[in-house]
């Protein structure tokens, strides 16, 4: 039989190095004493390594502390000479490194995966993330996502995304654009990066609102999720929207019907409740290169309603045509003129 050493699993001298670490940095917890009086009863060896680790490095309250938890004579630890000042050096850089080579094996550094996902003009999808987080991303929108261990970020470089977020109370959710942020937990909202600012919807949940010049603490995660994240920054709840940009707008509460008309886009559809014209043709252009520009003015002002289906530009002209007497005409394979259709003499 190949036997392999299991090279993940800490050295004896790596335990003990820690265990001097904690007992360094504060005082064990009574699980932690469990833990070490385990530890030491399972061999002299780790009695013996224990006890020579925290004489190299020589904290008296640590030896103290060995005394009631190492049965070991007193005797022992003060029979032990100074280190010979030729062996000091060695001796310390060797404890150290050990130190270092189980912290690092114990709480290994926070690194960030990170994945992008994108979509193109008139696509619409929906992505799982790892942490069970679900995005959908509209059209022309791309998204960049950071996850660790104690942290979950995401980028918006542009477009609009709804987020359907994974509860994890330790771990916060980030959404950052370049004018702020936007964190919560475990709830549902939208972000949406206009011209004008950035547009954030609860559906679920609560979420808070920082702009660039203010942004969540990421050094002390624990004090950001305890008391930063809700506390400071604009609270927002369900059925709430702000927009950010140098500052955060006063937050205004939507109804229900107003909050599922501004995300029908996740499902390809759109809402027109008497907008003017100019508004409808410049939002399907989002979801089209085919390029629609109004040639009479006049024409920028009239009130549309109706559903439309946001991937049907040519069924959305065709309505204009019908219903508001408008003429199409095809400058290019890439570009259509509205024009005012001139009713021909009898």
């Amino acid at each position: 039989m190949d036997n392999k050493v299991d090279k993940t699993q800490p050295s004896v001298d790596e335990i003990a190095a820690g265990w001097v670490v904690k007992m360094e940095e504060s005082d064990l917890t009574k699980k932690e004493v469990a833990e070490l009086n385990s530890w030491l009863k399972e061999s002299e060896a780790n009695k013996k390594m224990l006890v020579e680790t925290a004489f190299v490095y020589g904290h008296s309250d640590i030896l103290k502390n060995l005394e009631k938890l190492v049965p070991l004579k007193a005797q022992s630890l003060k029979r032990k000479k100074p280190v010979e000042s030729k062996w000091a050096i060695p001796i310390v850089v060797s404890f150290f490194l050990v130190c270092f080579s189980f912290l690092y094996r114990l709480y290994p550094q926070d690194s960030f995966v990170t994945q992008v996902y994108s979509t193109k003009i008139g696509e619409n999808s929906e992505f799982s993330l790892n942490d069970g987080s679900v995005v959908t991303l509209n059209t022309n929108t791309r998204i960049s996502v950071q996850f660790s261990k104690s942290q979950r970020n995401v980028f918006l470089e542009e477009g609009q995304a709804f987020f359907n977020v994974a509860k994890d109370s330790s771990r916060p959710f980030t959404v950052s654009t370049d004018l702020g942020e936007v964190r919560a937990v475990g709830t549902a909202f939208g972000v949406y990066k206009r011209s004008e600012g950035v547009e954030v919807i609860v559906e679920e949940g609560t979420v808070a609102v920082k702009t660039s010049d203010n942004k969540f603490d990421t050094n002390n995660l624990k004090a950001s999720l305890d008391k930063d994240t809700f506390q400071s920054g604009t609270k927002v709840t369900a059925g709430q929207m702000v927009i950010y940009s140098s500052e955060v707008s006063k937050v205004s509460s939507i109804s229900h019907e107003k909050l599922t008309t501004k995300l029908l886009w996740k499902k390809g559809m759109i809402l027109f409740e008497g907008e003017p014209l100019i508004k409808v043709v410049n939002e399907f252009s989002r979801y089209s290169k085919l390029k629609v520009r109004i040639v009479d003015m006049e024409l920028s002002s009239i009130k549309v309603d109706g559903i439309f289906n946001v991937h049907d530009i040519e069924g959305m002209l065709a309505s204009l045509r019908l219903n508001f007497n408008i003429e199409l005409v095809k400058e290019s394979d890439s570009v259509v003129l509205l024009k005012k259709k001139i009713e021909k003499g009898v």
